[in-house]
């Protein structure tokens, strides 16, 4: 069911738009002549507005059937601010054997069985049945399941031949390529999270057959599933039906579309629907199918009904920018530059794969790195900019927000059409890809050293601060090579009071007790004060250079207490 919302088959019942296409580099548009009222969105009327209602109730009846924790963690997810999936090897291994066990049971007399006799390799590859695992939250038998279908399938659509092998470009015959490019179904960046985009647009759907379709969506979204994070945080798929874009071949084809998807370890993050706010036959079988969806799905399914800047305003407070849509307002034209040049790309990618010695050449944005020397391509100089530009970001944010700073670095690197490649040989300059794992850790190792030295230029210089007058007063703590204070002496108390309490915490957690022993320094009327390197002027620290002091504070407490048991 969720599949049909996706491909915007709903509209089968919706009256036809007279379409035509204008000629355009990379772009399909959609005439604005005749009655303009066809293309502009207007008031509901009472039962319009009724069934909206209905909709809408459902929607909000399923949230309410959760529990508080249930209803946190789904609003969480839809708007991608869910904690990160934590994988264990023991959990892995685990589930892993759970697979086997259920596709021994299930495997007999079936596809998988035969792919499972022509390579063993391809089909018990363990980053091949992990993605599997991932799609379907771990459930093994719901991936054996699954790993049943997408065999099927696959030989459905491809052919023996092509059953044990990666899908690549040159798998697809002229009219696969051709529905591929109309840009129906495309990778739409990331959300404001960092979630990959599916984007669908039912109203440019061309083919001369189904299968042609099949086999365009099957490598699209395959290729869309080959981050790491991808397979681990899930997707967001948007569809988007609003006026002219609306589905042409009323539904044509969609139970085999539907299986395909059922068949690949698709996650669904969440679902967004957007579709005129007029026609009433919308209303009704969004009625009726939504009924039909399971109360937790139901829970990450939302529907955007209006005009096209309604439906994208609407999608904008869920973490979408409008400009994902690659779409213009006014002329409903479909920019498919982006698109196209996606699949260039992947021509690209495809014809390395294929080539006898892998050679990968580099471009002017890839970020490069060879061993003991520091690269200054396109790419690596444009790396270093944005992590000048963000380490004061980086560098305030929780745990969770720094590896959201670290993954939108790491994708906007991508987005331009950049690679992180390392030389596999000096000898004979060849280069490899890193993997996700490998980037994501060298970009958090920029951050923290642009962090540490920014802090060495900082104690260098005067201390930021707000110079004092007079003397000391006898509440203030003063850092660096002072005599104690009274202060010092009360924050060094509330460090031995607190201390077992702060040593026990997560790092997240101890910033609650810094914050606390700051606040009674400050209810005594204390300050935080340091000297100028170059002069005996006493400057007051900022709040933030305060904990930094407290946190060290608790940092050479643990010390000391560990030096005197030793």
């Amino acid at each position: 069911v969720i599949v049909l919302i996706i491909y915007g088959t709903c509209n089968s019942t919706m009256s036809k738009l007279d379409v035509s296409f204008n000629a355009g580099p990379h772009c399909f548009g959609f005439g604005m002549g005749g009655n303009k009222s066809e293309h502009r969105a207007e008031s509901l009327n009472v039962d319009d507005q009724k069934k909206k209602n209905e909709i809408d109730t459902m929607l909000s009846e399923a949230m309410n059937t959760l529990t508080f924790e249930e209803r946190q963690a789904q609003q969480e997810v839809l708007h991608g601010v869910e904690d990160r999936i934590k994988e264990e090897a023991t959990f892995i291994d685990k589930a892993l054997q759970d697979l086997d066990n259920h596709l021994i049971r299930m495997k007999n007399g079936s596809v998988y069985q035969t792919a499972e006799n022509m390579n063993p390799d391809y089909v018990s590859d363990r980053a091949f049945r992990v993605m599997f695992l991932r799609g379907n939250r771990y459930d093994a038998k719901a991936t054996a399941d699954q790993m049943i279908r997408f065999f099927d399938v696959k030989l459905q659509i491809f052919g023996k031949d092509k059953l044990v092998k990666d899908i690549t470009l040159e798998d697809l015959d002229e009219d696969d390529l051709d529905c591929l490019r109309t840009g129906s179904i495309q990778l739409a960046g990331k959300d404001s999270s960092n979630r990959t985009i599916i984007l669908t647009f039912p109203g440019l759907r061309a083919h001369k057959t189904i299968q042609n379709q099949m086999r365009s969506n099957y490598y699209i979204i395959l290729n869309a599933l080959q981050p790491e994070e991808t397979q681990l945080r899930g997707i967001v798929a948007v569809s988007y039906s609003v006026g002219a874009f609306r589905d042409q071949h009323s539904g044509e084809g969609y139970q085999d579309l539907a299986k395909l998807i059922m068949a690949l370890p698709l996650h669904m993050a969440a679902y967004h629907v957007c579709v005129s706010g007029t026609d009433f036959a919308e209303y009704v079988l969004y009625s009726v199918l939504i009924k039909a969806i399971n109360i937790s799905t139901r829970a990450r399914f939302q529907t955007h009904f209006g005009t096209h800047l309604e439906c994208q305003y609407s999608l904008s407070t869920f973490g979408i920018p409008t400009d994902r849509l690659t779409f213009t307002t006014g002329t409903e034209r479909i920019n498919l530059t982006r698109h196209l040049d996606w699949f260039q790309s992947c021509l690209m990618k495809d014809n390395n794969k294929g080539s006898l010695t892998n050679t990968i050449e580099p471009n002017d944005n890839d970020v490069l790195y060879v061993s003991g020397r520091q690269c200054h391509n396109g790419g690596n100089d444009r790396l270093r900019k944005m992590v000048r530009e963000m380490t004061d970001k980086y560098t305030s944010a929780t745990n969770a927000n720094k590896r959201l700073v670290v993954e939108n670095t790491i994708s906007e690197i991508r987005q331009s059409g950049g690679r992180f490649l390392k030389q596999a040989n000096q000898a004979q300059p060849t280069w490899n890809e890193l993997s996700t794992e490998e980037v994501r850790s060298k970009v958090y190792q920029m951050f923290r050293n642009k962090k540490r030295m920014r802090g060495a230029s900082l104690r260098q210089n005067i201390p930021a601060g707000t110079p004092i007058t007079g003397d000391p007063l006898p509440s203030d703590v003063l850092l660096g090579r002072f005599e104690r204070n009274g202060g010092n002496v009360l924050l060094l108390n509330l460090v031995k009071d607190r201390f077992e309490e702060y040593d026990s915490l997560d790092r997240g957690m101890k910033a609650a007790v810094t914050n606390e022993v700051l606040e009674a320094i400050k209810g005594t009327g204390g300050r935080f004060l340091q000297s100028s390197p170059n002069s005996s002027e006493l400057f007051e620290i900022s709040n933030e250079k305060a904990r930094e002091a407290i946190s060290k504070c608790f940092r050479n407490y643990r010390r000391r207490t560990l030096k005197n048991k030793g």
